[in-house]
């Protein structure tokens, strides 16, 4: 009688580092017997060999098992972004075509991380990370600009902070007549924050001045219109009470702001 040759169903080829497949303990055809190796290696592709048992009327056989090795995924590298920029989106499908998800799913825009990638079920590839950098912002830094008083020449706004940070004023030009606030905004393409300078104007100390002529002199009545007037000068001398009539030019000074009005 000649030898039955076991059978066995193929076994599909696995990824490497998945779990192995068993080895039948019998053929499809009801031959039991013992396999060489014993155990299905998740590493290296082989060949195995099936030993029917003693007093079996049976020939050896073989199965065939085959592990890919697995495939690592690749990524373009994501350029550092600045805090607060809009976040990159994380690519679904790899430079090689495999396809996958991400933990965490959405790139922060406020810190640096790692994010990781999972091949789909059933791809034959690994895990792989890929970071993502997120500058702070720097804060650029003005010298303060002194109180100026209305009239005066008004400062100019530098370009360039004290830190190196060259950017845009809005308004663009200092008014001379009111205080404000004046904003910096960094050129396109730098990793710093907007930052504002405020800049004050202190109201003239501006006065009337009324006389009353009584012959060749006059009774003066000064009358504050704005600002502080603490003094009062004419013809940059001491004030008096009674003057010649129609004489002299009159000068109001605020000694809290330093600024000075001259009345014609």
């Amino acid at each position: 009688m000649p030898a039955t040759s076991p059978t066995f169903a193929a076994i599909a080829p696995i990824c490497s580092g998945d779990v192995a497949p068993v080895l039948p303990a019998t053929s499809s055809n009801g031959i039991a017997g013992s396999w060489l190796p014993a155990v299905v290696s998740n590493t290296a592709s082989g060949t195995y060999t099936f030993t029917p048992a003693a007093g079996a009327c049976a020939s050896t056989a073989s199965v065939d098992v085959t592990v890919n090795p697995q495939t690592t995924p690749t990524f373009t590298a994501i350029a550092p972004i600045c805090s607060g920029d809009v976040a990159p989106v994380l690519p679904a499908v790899s430079i090689e075509g495999i396809a996958g998800t991400w933990l965490p799913a959405v790139v922060s825009n406020t810190a640096s991380g790692t994010y990781t990638f999972t091949p789909a079920a059933g791809t034959c590839a690994s895990t792989a990370t890929i970071n993502v950098t997120v500058n702070p912002q720097t804060t650029p830094t003005f010298a303060a600009i002194a109180p100026i008083c209305s009239g005066d020449v008004a400062p100019i706004l530098p370009a360039t902070s004290s830190n190196g940070i060259s950017g845009t004023w809005s308004p663009a030009l200092v008014s001379n007549t009111a205080s404000g606030t004046y904003t910096f905004t960094p050129a396109a393409g730098t990793c710093a924050s907007t930052a504002s300078v405020n800049v004050t104007v202190n109201a003239s100390p501006q006065i009337s001045v009324s006389d009353n002529c009584t012959g060749a002199t006059a009774d003066v009545t000064v009358t504050i219109v704005s600002g502080t007037p603490t003094a009062y000068s004419l013809d940059s001398g001491t004030a008096q009470a009674a003057l010649l009539c129609g004489c002299c030019q009159w000068q109001s000074h605020d000694s809290g702001n330093r600024c000075e009005w001259l009345l014609g």
